[in-house]
């Protein structure tokens, strides 16, 4: 009913557990919010219900660590060492109280929590799509382009980044590009693994190459394709060039992707999801450099990986690439920007100079809303001597607030950052700041707004006092 708008979702009729429920929409951005509370209250209003005027709030368990959240019993753990698979979530509930976590399993047995990945929403192994392996030139041709996710950003957030691309008003959307070493440092330790052992098994076959990609590594025999490693969201994947319709009745079978031009060469895919599946995919490989002549040596290449990195660390790298895209407050399309640099954990005086001009950075000051009456008749007795304005650098500020905090005259003074009778605020520039901030101030200098923007944060002129 909804494939032709802007509500449309995915079809999930096909799995038992969405027989009631087919229509999924993926929850990733304010928008997103809206068209699902939409949906819902078109849902409801079919079968019959009335609407109320005010809802319940959520009672939201707290952010948890991995570990609090195994010892509440909300994450089961398993371990699969080639046999029957085992829950160890009492083990590890019992040596985590203890204290004593680290002894629980030894090091070849240790368990990595991972999100599920985004393209599998339910638990039941689901077919590749063509839109899912969408077509991709071959390697270095333009287009060569990786998974984009659109970003969850606020508001606010998406405001003051349009503006820095020259997008007025209007709407704004920013687009993350993985590339194939981009999700391989995001990986957990255990899918790093996999993939550095199926390196190594690649590599003892002579005369084989790899040729990593933006969004692939290609194994070749001179012009011959044997394989493509790929990611699937955070799973990794190897599709290799034997017939799908041939281990379609063993426990070897994939998945056939001869459909996508991208895979005509390698059109048997297998998705790396176990120490089982990495087997199979190590004996499959091997099967087809056998067919292609190639003969195994004795050992292989150990895989040279990149350590694990953020995400900003990525980008910085020129790993991931972030483009912003959107619609001018006029209705016209906005050119789409590549702002990869814009953002960065950490800057300096120097490049927040450089990085924009004055004139720019005061439109991304952002207004505090006028105080209320009340806090307007304090203002009015506030004590002598209350009107000396404090200063404070960005280095301070980087120094002595974490992450996410904000920055204001009281919580200075709690700090012993600014004089107990200071009435006002300003912030300069100096040093470095690395970390995002919200900076609550009277009044800021150019180079100031400039780095606690670039760094993710914000900066917030209050209200002139009367």
């Amino acid at each position: 009913e909804f494939a032709e708008t802007k509500y449309r979702g995915e079809d999930v009729s096909g799995v038992k557990r969405f027989a009631a429920t087919p229509m999924m929409l993926r929850i990733s951005s304010p928008r997103k919010l809206k068209y699902a509370m939409y949906l819902f209250g078109l849902a409801a209003e079919r079968a019959g219900l009335t609407c109320g005027e005010s809802g319940q709030s959520a009672e939201l368990i707290p952010p948890a660590s991995v570990n609090d959240l195994i010892a509440a019993e909300l994450i089961r753990v398993t371990m699969n060492g080639g046999g029957e698979a085992v829950d160890v979530s009492q083990l590890l509930r019992e040596k985590l109280e203890a204290g004593a976590a680290q002894q629980a399993l030894p090091e070849e047995a240790a368990v990595t929590a991972e999100e599920a990945p985004a393209e599998t929403p339910v638990t039941e192994e689901q077919p590749v799509t063509e839109e899912q392996l969408e077509e991709e030139p071959e390697d270095g041709a333009e287009g060569d382009e990786g998974e984009t996710d659109e970003e969850n950003v606020s508001e606010e957030d998406a405001r003051r980044l349009a503006e820095l691309a020259g997008i007025k008003g209007g709407q704004a959307w920013f687009r993350y590009n993985y590339s194939f070493l981009a999700k391989l440092a995001l990986a957990s330790e255990e899918v790093r693994g996999w993939y550095a052992a199926l390196y190594e098994e690649i590599t003892r076959w002579q005369k084989v190459k790899t040729r990593v990609s933006w969004r692939q590594e290609r194994v070749r025999s001179g012009r011959k394709n044997l394989a493509m490693l790929f990611f699937r969201g955070r799973r990794l994947c190897i599709a290799l060039a034997l017939d799908p319709a041939e281990f379609a009745e063993t426990k070897y079978r994939g998945e056939d992707v001869s459909g996508v031009k991208r895979f005509a060469a390698t059109p048997m895919m297998l998705r790396i999801s176990s120490p089982r599946k990495l087997k199979y995919a190590m004996y499959l490989f091997g099967l087809a450099a056998e067919r292609a002549g190639l003969i195994c040596g004795e050992s292989g290449q150990s895989a040279e990986l990149i350590p694990p990195a953020s995400v900003n660390d990525l980008i910085a790298a020129g790993l991931i690439r972030v483009t912003m895209g959107g619609r001018n407050e006029d209705g016209s399309e906005a050119e789409t920007v590549d702002i990869s640099q814009l953002i960065r954990d950490k800057i300096t005086l120097d490049e927040a100079h450089s990085a924009l001009t004055d004139e720019a950075a005061a439109t991304l000051v952002e207004s505090a809303p006028e105080p209320a009456e009340p806090a307007r008749q304090a203002e009015k007795k506030a004590p002598a001597g209350a009107g000396k304005r404090a200063i404070v650098n960005i280095d301070t500020l980087s120094l002595r607030f974490a992450a996410g905090e904000t920055v204001t005259l009281d919580a200075l003074k709690k700090r012993g950052l600014a004089p107990q009778k200071a009435g006002s605020l300003k912030v300069l520039a100096r040093g470095m700041l690395d970390k995002p901030l919200t900076v609550e101030a009277d009044d800021f200098s150019p180079d100031a707004v400039k780095m606690i923007v670039l760094t993710g944060g914000k900066a917030v002129r209050l209200p002139r006092r009367r």
